[in-house]
């Protein structure tokens, strides 16, 4: 009988979460394990999102300089939208673009471009305090412009481990990777996945002391699974051929003829 996935998942000790342990299916040894040595998603492919993430310190992944949000704005985009990008700046002084203006000359729009960009800037701070108003400014004004951001927020196993992210959808990203599924579910699935390298919440199994595989990011038990399932029935099928093979070097049959 094929062993299935729920199979695997009822033999667990936890049905809902990955831990280390040893047991037996169907007579094959099965041994879960804390994978220490698994790569930062984002730095052992290419085809994750643009994203930046704060533990600590800001880090950026990818090559997109996504808190350049501003400057991605054509000026004449600013100036039909420069309401909507002071509600979302708050720290803005109105009046400045057109004092500016009056001082030095110029156009309107590239001055708010400038001006604007600078007041985003003063924004950032390595400080949870202050680092989740500035990645959701910058989420804000992704989606004015029409591009798909979201920000996330995990906590770790410890009193005081947080981790903020904001992954960004951008168009050259997209075309890049041809990516047109859905993007809110795709974003939560690489912030579940970054996080849980974060929080070393990443496994691996043995089965039959021969057979390993890691790398498996996060809790998804069902997934996983459905791996130590396919490399059971694997083995059990090498099993079974090897004890028909067996069988038939036995037969007596196959010795008749044979005695002179």
């Amino acid at each position: 009988m094929t062993i299935k996935g729920q199979d695997v998942k009822d033999a667990l000790q936890y049905s809902f979460a990955l831990t280390e342990q040893t047991l037996s299916i169907r007579g094959v040894e099965l041994e879960i394990w804390h994978d220490q040595f698994a790569e930062n998603p984002y730095t052992c492919g290419d085809c994750m999102a643009p994203a930046l993430w704060f533990y600590e310190s800001i880090k950026e992944y990818g090559d997109s300089d996504l808190e350049n949000v501003i400057r991605r704005m054509s000026p004449a985009f600013v100036s039909r939208h420069w309401r909507k990008i002071e509600a979302i700046i708050d720290n803005v002084d109105t009046d400045e673009p057109k004092a500016i203006q009056i001082e030095h000359g110029g156009d309107i729009g590239s001055i708010r471009q400038e001006y604007y960009a600078e007041c985003l800037s003063d924004m950032r701070s390595e400080c949870w305090g202050y680092i989740c108003d500035y990645f959701e400014a910058i989420a804000a004004l992704y989606r004015l412009q029409g591009i798909e951001a979201n920000t996330f927020q995990s906590n770790g196993h410890c009193q005081g481990d947080s981790a903020r992210g904001l992954i960004v959808h951008l168009p050259e990203w997209k075309e890049r990777v041809g990516f047109n599924g859905d993007a809110a579910q795709d974003m939560q699935s690489e912030c579940d996945t970054y996080t849980a390298w974060a929080w070393g919440e990443i496994y691996g199994f043995t089965v039959d002391e021969d057979e390993t595989c890691g790398g498996f990011y996060g809790n998804d038990v069902g997934a996983f699974c459905e791996h130590v399932a396919h490399e059971i029935n694997a083995v059990l099928n090498e099993r079974a051929i090897a004890f028909a093979a067996n069988v038939e070097l036995t037969r007596p049959d196959m010795y008749q003829g044979v005695m002179t």
